[in-house]
């Protein structure tokens, strides 16, 4: 038996010998796809399919973390803005103070920026569940901006003002903190 390969220009023709007669093998009236060709699309269909949802998946934890990270940004900003709007409640001599968040499943935070006033306010903001916040109050140095030598008056009614919260994310824990310098309204 021989095989005989035709190569002319518009139709490559295989075929195969038997004695005097040769059987032709067209490959342009070749009907439908083997079994094995399919079984190769559908490997590499399936090799792309599963590199795209891995693609959805990091992307969808990626998302995921941006919400929370946003979420504490968010936080930190409304604990600042209450603090802010009673500063005028906060005694210089108590200084510094620093409140932390007991119970991170209550959904609240609640403190008071002059402790020893038990009939002063109580301020409670809605916190994010599992979110821990922290706040430290001091009196701002003002000297610690200039060189040495130059001598100001220190205004001593500014506060530095700093929040963290705390979060644990996949089994690690994160950090978001946010600080500012106010003044006594």
């Amino acid at each position: 038996m021989l095989f005989i390969i035709n190569l002319c220009p518009s139709v490559l023709n295989f075929g195969f010998k038997v004695g005097d007669y040769i059987m032709p093998f067209n490959i342009n009236e070749e009907k439908g796809m083997t079994l094995l060709e399919v079984m190769g699309a559908l490997v590499i269909l399936s090799l792309l399919a599963v590199t795209m949802l891995s693609l959805f998946s990091t992307s969808g934890m990626w998302i995921a973390g941006a919400g929370r990270q946003t979420r504490a940004s968010e936080y930190a900003a409304a604990v600042i803005e209450v603090a802010r709007a009673y500063t005028n409640d906060i005694n210089p001599a108590s200084l510094p103070l620093k409140f932390e968040d007991d119970d991170i499943m209550d959904s609240k935070f609640t403190f008071r920026l002059n402790p020893a006033d038990t009939s002063g306010p109580q301020i409670e903001i809605k916190a994010p569940v599992k979110m821990k916040a922290a706040i430290d109050i001091k009196q701002h140095n003002d000297n610690a901006y200039y060189a040495a030598g130059f001598h100001k008056t220190i205004q001593n009614n500014l506060f530095d003002i700093k929040v963290t919260i705390t979060w644990n994310e996949l089994g690690h824990n994160r950090q978001y903190e946010l600080c500012t310098i106010t003044s006594a309204r």
